[in-house]
C-alpha cells in the first residue's frame, strides 16, 4: 500500500508542478513585467549615452498611466494631447497639466508615446522583444531620443495598458523634481 501512496504523491507533485510552470500570466502581470522591462532598457540606453539612470517613481507612474488608459480607448488618436472625449475619463489636455493634476512638483518633464501590436507573451524572450521594439522606436526618433537622454531627468515611469489582440500605447514620462 505504501508504494501506491508514494507513486500517487510523485504524480501529484509532478502534475501540480507542471501546472504551476505553465500557468499563463494575467494581463496585469504581463503589463507590469513589460513596463519594468521597458524602463530597464531606457536606463541601459541612458547609461550607454553617458547619462545617469533615472529612478522609478510611482507618482510619475500615475501621470503616465492616466495617459496610457486614455490612449487605449478605441477611436482615440495617438497624441500627446487629451482632446477627445473618452467615457469615464477626466481629460487633462497637456502633459504639464497632467503633472499639475497629480500634484507633482516638477521643473521639467518629457513624455514619449508609441504604439505597438500586442502579441502573445509566452516566454521571457517575448517580453524582451516587445520591450526592445518599444525603446527602439523612441531611439530611432531624434526628438524622442533627445528627450529620453536629457541630463537633468531624475525620475520616471513607463505605463502600458494591455488589451490582448489590439494595439497598446506605451507612455514614458521622465521628470526632474523641484
Amino acid at each position: 500500500m505504501r508504494p501506491f501512496i508514494f507513486v500517487c504523491w510523485i504524480l501529484l507533485n509532478t502534475f501540480s508542478g507542471v501546472a504551476q510552470i505553465s500557468t499563463p500570466d494575467t494581463t496585469i502581470v504581463r503589463q507590469e513585467k513589460l513596463e519594468r522591462l521597458v524602463f530597464q532598457y531606457i536606463n541601459e540606453y541612458r547609461i550607454s549615452q553617458g547619462k545617469k539612470s533615472v529612478k522609478w517613481d510611482d507618482n510619475i507612474y500615475r501621470v503616465a498611466a492616466h495617459h496610457a488608459r486614455y490612449l487605449s480607448y478605441r477611436g482615440i488618436e495617438l497624441s500627446h494631447f487629451e482632446n477627445q472625449d473618452r467615457p469615464n475619463h477626466v481629460e487633462v489636455r497637456y502633459l504639464s497639466d497632467r503633472i499639475e493634476y497629480f500634484n507633482i512638483p516638477s521643473l521639467e518633464s518629457i513624455e514619449n508615446i508609441t504604439s505597438a501590436y500586442i502579441y502573445e507573451f509566452e516566454t521571457q524572450k517575448d517580453y524582451e522583444k516587445v520591450a526592445h521594439e518599444i525603446v527602439n522606436s523612441w531611439i530611432n526618433s531624434i526628438a524622442h531620443k533627445n528627450a529620453m537622454i536629457q541630463y537633468n531627468l531624475k525620475v520616471g515611469a513607463v505605463a502600458i495598458f494591455l488589451e490582448e489582440g489590439h494595439y497598446m500605447c506605451p507612455v514614458l514620462v521622465l521628470s526632474e523634481y523641484r
